[in-house]
């Protein structure tokens, strides 16, 4: 049986020709309806891929945004002195240091808290950091009059207690 096509669309006719390799428009025309599901099947399979790298490239641009703002903040952190003129006042005999705390992760803490030595009127509390950040001070048994004997690669930031003179530490990295 011959089948004709009739079409006054000759640029498609060509380009559909060329894109077959054969001679007839009808011959290209069955030969492109039986590549359809193989290529329709093919384009389903390549979205999904492309749906995929595009749910990944989202996640990965959440990512690089979010170290980008870490980075700005550990810059921010680093510009700001280490000991503000303003915690003097926490540090007069009158203030009880309560605690300490860090925005860093658990794991960047190398010596544990608990050591505290007491040597005669004072107690001494040595806190060493993974980035290689030292916190040594000094305070009498109530937890007033705190010295701090020293501070490197650290920022500190002096907290107010909820009770009058009182504070807490809370230490970050330079």
């Amino acid at each position: 049986m011959l089948i004709k096509f009739q079409s006054d669309n000759e640029e498609f006719h060509d380009r559909l020709l060329a894109a077959t390799g054969l001679g007839t428009v009808t011959g290209a025309y069955r030969s492109a309806a039986v590549q359809y599901p193989g290529l329709k099947s093919r384009i389903r399979h390549l979205q999904t891929q492309l749906d995929e790298l595009k749910h990944e490239n989202m996640a990965l641009r959440k990512t690089l945004i979010d170290a980008h703002d870490a980075a700005v903040l550990l810059i921010e952190k680093a510009a700001q002195p280490a000991l503000d003129l303003s915690t003097s006042a926490y540090l007069q005999s009158d203030y009880i240091f309560t605690g300490w705390s860090t925005s860093m992760s658990p794991h960047f803490l190398l010596n544990h808290v608990g050591d505290t030595v007491r040597d005669g009127d004072r107690a001494y509390q040595t806190l060493e950091f993974s980035n290689e950040g030292v916190f040594k001070a000094s305070w009498k048994p109530d937890g007033s009059d705190m010295q701090i004997i020293e501070l490197s690669k650290l920022s500190l930031a002096f907290i107010p207690g909820e009770e009058g003179h009182t504070f807490s530490i809370e230490f970050s990295p330079e």
